[in-house]
């Protein structure tokens, strides 16, 4: 049976984890001193990194700038990140704009949601 979420023990997990990042240690170094497994860290690191979305959750999108030259076809995403594609690569940019659909979802089940 798996564990309840417990938010003191996430918070204690967030202390730890930033109490590893102002330190010169290793992972290793660091759990042998707190007294934890190596295997427990990376697997709190990874749980509070970044909030995954509900699976089959709404991706809410957001406005995209397109622009095209004679040489590229650009997508400013939000964030600032953007993405060229060499004119006449056109299938090459429908594989990225599905690949960050795919990776927004979070789980890559394909779902019409998603």
């Amino acid at each position: 049976m798996a564990r309840s979420s417990d938010p003191e023990r996430a918070e204690l997990w967030r202390e730890r984890l930033a109490r590893h990042g102002r330190s010169e240690q290793s992972a290793a170094d660091f759990c042998a001193a707190e007294g934890v497994s190596v295997a427990s860290y990376y697997a709190w690191r990874r749980k509070l990194a970044t909030p995954r979305p509900a699976k089959h959750a709404k991706v809410a999108f957001q406005q995209l700038v397109f622009s095209q030259s004679s040489a590229a076809v650009s997508v400013r995403l939000p964030g600032g990140v953007l993405v060229e594609v060499a004119a006449g690569q056109e299938a090459a940019l429908r594989v990225v704009v599905a690949e960050l659909v795919r990776a927004s979802c979070g789980t890559g089940c394909g779902a019409p949601s998603c």
